[in-house]
């Protein structure tokens, strides 16, 4: 073999491996791309279970105890603190001012800090609760 040509394939398998790094590199990006975006989805669904689960409990209790001050007390449970980092729930109950039933609104929302320290877009949920009609007697 001629000397040249061993150095062009020399520069050949620099270059193969030149573009196999950059594969390989590509590669491990979106990997973890998918990874972080896996997670964050992973996040988003416990959040939104949590928020429903929150809304049962709500749903359950009797309508004269469905308040503000009352749904303080109401936090989230020690598994989807360990998955939400820094998660916090907050509750508001607005009192309908229509003609209809009267009613309240409740509003939830949890939200979290993600792994890069910022805030993912929080989950919301809204729920009436009406009071029970009361049967009249005949």
């Amino acid at each position: 073999m001629k000397a040249s040509r061993r150095g062009i394939v020399l520069l050949e398998a620099v270059v193969a491996f030149g573009l196999l790094a950059v594969l390989i590199t590509v590669c491990l990006q979106m990997l973890a791309a998918t990874a972080a975006a896996r997670r964050a989805a992973e996040q988003r669904a416990v959040a939104l279970q949590e928020a429903a689960n929150i809304v049962e409990r709500i749903a359950a209790a009797p309508w004269d105890q469905i308040s503000t001050e009352r749904l303080a007390e109401v936090g989230l449970s020690s598994s989807v603190r360990e998955i939400l980092p820094g998660a916090r729930v907050e509750l508001t109950v607005e009192a309908s001012n229509d003609a209809g039933p009267p009613g309240k609104h409740v509003e939830l929302e949890i939200s979290w800090t993600n792994a890069g320290g910022g805030s993912d877009t929080p989950v919301r949920l809204g729920y009436w609760a009406y009071a029970a009609r009361r049967k009249s007697s005949p």
